[in-house]
């Protein structure tokens, strides 16, 4: 059985346009990601198809950008942050586990917790 996420991600992204002097640009946009994974998969198949899935959403959010500082900078953070918001999101314990040991993010019992209920 497939099962689906959808995740949103609100990106402030560093935009520079050289116009006699280098002025620094931050512009919001917001868009959203569908997450799919087939129920009873490893774990650590579901964790690299949400990482592979969050990057190329994040790399076609980028259409037409060319300074490869800021796709750098923007893949990175645009990746950790759908990918982080959709584990959590995934009340899986498993995962959120194996995602604390991937970014080394501490797992809190917190999280733990909350899944309980």
């Amino acid at each position: 059985m497939t099962r689906f996420f959808k995740s949103s991600l609100t990106a402030a992204v560093a935009l520079i346009s050289i116009c006699g002097a280098a002025q620094s640009e931050t512009v919001e946009h917001t868009f959203d990601v569908d997450f799919y994974y087939t129920a009873g998969a490893p774990t650590e198949q579901i964790y690299s198809e949400f990482n592979q899935t969050a990057l190329t959403a994040c790399r076609e959010e980028l259409r037409g950008v060319t300074s490869p500082n800021v796709r750098r900078r923007f893949l990175k953070s645009c990746r950790a942050d759908l990918v982080n918001k959709v584990v959590m999101a995934s009340g899986m314990p498993d995962l959120i586990v194996l995602h604390g040991e991937e970014t080394g993010a501490p797992v809190s019992a917190a999280v733990f917790a909350q899944l309980s209920e």
